[in-house]
């Protein structure tokens, strides 16, 4: 399931890969099955309430992450584009998705270089493009030290791969300014801009995810500060059993069990 599927051995026989792609992924959805049903029971109860907030067996978000990653990556080069969370087939968490964005932007630093060693300006610039909006985005985000974290901070060195790569295209005579200015290019590569240029990312989607993330942190830190107080009372009610204050002692410890 770990395997990394690489673009520059798919060629034709891409859609067979692709299928045998999403039978690994059914099965590893259907491992998954019953402790995701469980999930869906716990958030009946809120509407705002993240999916799938409990661990997948096996680690199996590292994989459904690699999963978004990949038809992230073919949705760009399909329609230039980040691919919304509902055109994936499947159910995937908050956190796999923004996994699996996180990581495309690399790819598509790889691939500005790649366009780089064809000249191709365009490319490049919608490339950069994207990444730049990606993270504008991801800074609305309040990621906690973590996974999420590192990979976000990871997409800052992709925007500055692009701006590197758009740098070395200008200062060796390609006319980056043009190209940003939809001048010199063809009607395609125009048109293609343009459609970028409007719907770049699913805004409302991201910004539903962001209060979702922002409801379970809130959660969290409520979780955390009770655990916390629950400590400090059980803490004073054995200093307070030392000095043989038992009736603190009581009222602490029934504090505790609140």
């Amino acid at each position: 399931l770990r395997t990394r599927v690489s673009l520059e051995r798919i060629g034709d026989d891409r859609h067979l890969l692709d299928e045998q792609l999403e039978t690994l992924i059914l099965q590893a959805l259907a491992l998954d099955q019953d402790q995701d049903q469980e999930n869906k029971d716990a958030d009946a109860d809120a509407d705002t309430a993240p999916k799938g907030t409990k661990p997948r067996i096996a680690n199996l978000s590292f994989t459904f992450g690699d999963y978004v990653r990949y038809k992230a990556y073919i949705h760009f080069l399909q329609t230039g584009t980040l691919i919304p969370q509902s055109n994936l087939k499947h159910e995937f968490t908050d956190e796999e998705y923004l996994s699996g964005i996180m990581t495309m932007n690399h790819d598509l630093a790889r691939y500005a270089i790649g366009r780089a060693t064809e000249r191709d300006v365009a490319s490049v610039v919608m490339a950069r493009d994207l990444t730049s909006k990606v993270l504008d985005y991801l800074m609305k985000f309040d990621f906690r030290n973590g996974n999420l974290r590192r990979k976000y901070d990871g997409v800052k060195y992709a925007v500055k791969t692009c701006e590197t790569v758009l740098y070395e295209l200008s200062v060796t005579g390609c006319d980056v300014n043009a190209v940003t200015n939809n001048e010199s290019v063809g009607e395609d590569q125009v048109a293609k801009r343009a459609r970028i240029e409007n719907d770049k990312i699913p805004v409302e989607e991201l910004q539903k995810l962001c209060e979702r993330m922002a409801k379970r942190d809130e959660l969290r830190e409520a979780l955390i500060k009770k655990s916390r107080d629950g400590q400090k009372a059980a803490k004073q009610a054995i200093y307070a059993l030392h000095r043989q204050d038992f009736k603190a002692a009581e009222r602490l410890i029934e504090s505790c069990e609140k």
